[in-house]
């Protein structure tokens, strides 16, 4: 079996990470031939992640340095949309060319002409997407584009079952469901020293930081009971939590299972809205696989990862934001209970010891069935 992957990005990108780059040492594994193409670059991203939270510096500073930053960024998607377009047509080319069975391409809109040549050449064509991308409103990426290639595909696999339910509604018939995965072997807790302050933390990207201010007037009554208590956030940029013991780090790569390391709590709030109710839930994937007991928002995925009192707790309001976190910061037992169990389902659904025999199965099968995709299942039950 020979795959052609057309990732979002490089390494740096959570969801090609997660849905195509930590496949690689199983595939090697497998002896399965394999190429990466990023379609995009990723260094807007990387600008976002370098520079520091601006914390204790002027206002004037701070604005400048965003400024520049987002004149920098609006450089680089220029860039990024010709680069895109060259490494969609090199795809194309490579894959005709070299006579790959299959071509993965992960939550990148093709051009509609080039996904009918590699029909024709007949290679077996997989979409692979994370969070509700067809909400999003723009030039490349758009519902209207999005329903009419995903129907070019043999094969979609998706997040959750919010994402299945709309792809299906559009006539798609083979799907797989995989939710994460997450490399726990990477994503591994140590043994906590014992200290006078509690951390609750979050680690996200600036895009969906908005989502903390949702809780704002929670976390601040939080900080007024509990003396003890921080907040830490990894990769959210510039925030302004009033009344909110705030510490801001940037995301690296690198750094981030060290830095996660570093909470006692993980929160994860999100708004009801259809783009959030088909995000992913990689955050409280990311809790779960390193043993930090999680507080989340009940929205789409989040209330399958989470099942209350087990694995985690659920909040809707403030109200229960703050009643839920203050007994994860009173109750240490309930910290520790609450973060094993999260570990272990971890290990034994969201794995990709458990996602990939799954995936490699549905390829395999995809590679031996004729070009009819009604003829072949790996619908998720």
């Amino acid at each position: 079996m020979k795959i052609l992957f057309l990732t979002f990005g490089p390494p740096v990108i959570a969801s090609s990470r997660t849905r195509v780059y930590q496949y690689i040492p199983f595939l090697r594994d497998d002896g399965i031939i394999f190429k990466i193409i990023p379609a995009f670059t990723g260094i807007p991203y990387r600008l976002r992640g370098s520079v520091s939270s601006g914390a204790g510096t002027s206002v004037i500073l701070q604005r400048a340095k965003r400024f520049l930053l987002e004149l920098n960024i609006l450089f680089w998607n220029i860039f990024n949309v010709f680069f895109s377009i060259f490494q969609i047509a090199r795809a194309v080319f490579v894959s005709v060319v070299f006579s790959y069975d299959i071509v993965f391409v992960q939550k990148v809109f093709m051009p509609l002409p080039a996904l009918r040549i590699l029909k024709f050449s007949g290679v077996k064509l997989v979409f692979d997407f994370d969070d509700a991308i067809y909400t999003q409103k723009g030039i490349f990426r758009n519902q209207t584009r999005f329903d009419k290639m995903i129907l070019l595909y043999d094969l979609v696999v998706l997040e959750n079952e919010e994402t299945g339910n709309y792809v299906r509604g559009k006539g798609v018939d083979n799907i797989l469901t995989i939710t994460g995965p997450i490399d726990v072997n990477r994503y591994r807790g140590q043994k906590r020293p014992d200290k006078n302050v509690i951390v609750a933390g979050w680690i996200g990207s600036p895009s969906s930081s908005k989502y903390l201010y949702m809780i704002k007037s929670a976390l601040a009554r939080l900080c007024n009971k509990y003396p003890e208590l921080y907040f830490e956030t990894i990769g959210a940029g510039d925030l302004e939590l009033e009344g909110v013991r705030l510490i801001q780090k940037r995301w690296a790569m690198e750094s981030e299972v060290r830095e996660l390391q570093d909470f006692d709590i993980g929160i994860m709030p999100l708004a009801d809205d259809p783009f959030s109710r088909g995000k992913g839930g990689y955050k409280l994937l990311q809790y779960m696989s390193m043993g930090i007991p999680c507080c989340s928002s009940p929205v789409g995925i989040n209330s399958i990862l989470v099942e209350e009192g087990m694995n985690g707790l659920l909040a809707c309001n403030e109200d229960q934001w703050f009643e839920k976190l203050s007994n994860l910061v009173e109750n240490a037992s309930l910290r520790k209970m609450l973060g094993d169990n999260g570990r272990d389902l971890a290990e034994k659904v969201y794995s990709f010891e458990a996602a990939y025999p799954r995936l490699k199965q549905c390829l395999g099968a995809l590679c031996q069935s004729e070009r009819q995709p009604q003829s072949l299942s790996c619908e998720s039950k």
